[in-house]
């Protein structure tokens, strides 16, 4: 009997515990839920691929370069008079050019507001915008590499506030506040690994204590497929359609809200061709050497000529031996003796 009263409480206490239990998890499911992966190999339609081996040894041979980029005009605040905007740039520590025969090189990405950037790859002559619409606008300008890849160190990025004939507040980013500037993906690609890249500033790297740009996360949207990127570094990826593809890119903090500011959300149309030709498409395929594209990372570079082919001429007949012929065989002059000569002419 007792046996029996015993068991009657364990049994009870068992349910007991099974009953708290289940009001614990409804309560509070995220104690016990798994956490979704927010890593990029997790997404269904886009994975992260390794950059192509010649972008790989292109890139150590720029680490030597930190840009060093100002905007020289329109200067900060300048009230301009007219839809007419004429930017100069000052680059230190990187030549900015182009190579003829790729017809890449390093560069700058040069963005009005937030429309999608210009390449520069001349400074000698000003980067002209006609017909700027009234109102407060802002221009951003980061170093980039000859693939597009931007450069990290705080000074390869600037920017300037204007304003065309009036004030207002619009594209006015506010001072200090962690800013997004979308890079890549970009236009047409005739390739499926595609870069993806952005630019922070204030820039993770800086050491100023009121630097608040480390409490980031970027929101990656690709047709619909999202995942968080938490590292500061190009992403080479694969996944885009062929076709019009979209990318969204949204600034938040570690939390997954929102960072508010001009341009802290951005989206472009990408669109992706088979087996392109261009010089880029072709880099990005890995159908380029380091050798052959060299040239786009150094400005005095020479390229190596291959080396001249003889034609084959076909091997001349040799001249068949003259015969020799045999020596003449000369019979020995017999000597008449004179009194003998004579005496046989009579």
């Amino acid at each position: 009997m007792k046996c029996r009263q015993v068991m009657v409480q364990w049994l009870r206490s068992l349910i007991l515990l099974g009953f708290s239990l289940g009001i614990v998890l409804i309560l509070q499911p995220s104690t016990f839920a798994l956490m979704p992966s927010r890593k990029l190999p997790q997404v269904a339609d886009v994975v992260e691929v390794s950059p192509p081996e010649t972008i790989q040894q292109l890139r150590t041979k720029m680490e030597q370069y930190q840009p060093q980029v100002k905007i020289l005009s329109p200067a900060a605040d300048q009230l301009i008079k007219d839809d007419r905007v004429s930017v100069r740039f000052e680059v230190k520590d990187l030549p900015i050019f182009k190579d003829k025969t790729l017809g890449l090189g390093p560069h700058l990405h040069v963005f009005l507001d937030n429309q999608p950037y210009q390449a520069v790859y001349d400074l000698s002559q000003p980067l002209v915008f006609k017909e700027v619409a009234p109102g407060t606008h802002t221009i951003r300008v980061v170093a980039a590499r000859p693939w597009f890849e931007s450069f990290k160190n705080p000074e390869a990025y600037a920017q300037v506030t204007f304003h065309i004939f009036i004030q207002t507040e619009e594209n006015k980013p506010t001072p200090h506040q962690p800013l997004l500037t979308y890079s890549q993906p970009q236009g047409s690609f005739g390739t499926e690994t595609v870069l993806l890249d952005f630019y922070l500033s204030p820039s993770p790297a800086s050491t100023s204590p009121n630097n608040q740009a480390a409490n980031w996360q970027v929101l990656v949207s690709i047709n619909g497929s999202s995942f968080y990127v938490e590292d500061w570094q190009p992403l080479y990826i694969q996944g885009l359609k062929p076709g019009k593809n979209w990318v969204r890119l949204q600034l938040m903090d570690r939390q997954g809200r929102k960072i508010d500011n001009a341009f802290n959300d951005t989206i472009r149309i990408v669109e992706l061709r088979e087996q392109g030709e261009d010089p880029f498409s072709r880099l990005m395929r890995g159908d380029l050497s380091a050798i052959e594209a060299g040239g786009m990372i150094d400005p005095n570079y020479k390229r190596p000529q291959p080396p001249a082919i003889k034609s084959a001429e076909p091997p001349q007949p040799s001249a068949a031996p003259l015969p020799t012929p045999a020596p003449e065989i000369q019979e020995p002059a017999v000597k008449v003796p004179q009194k003998m000569r004579s005496k046989h002419l009579k």
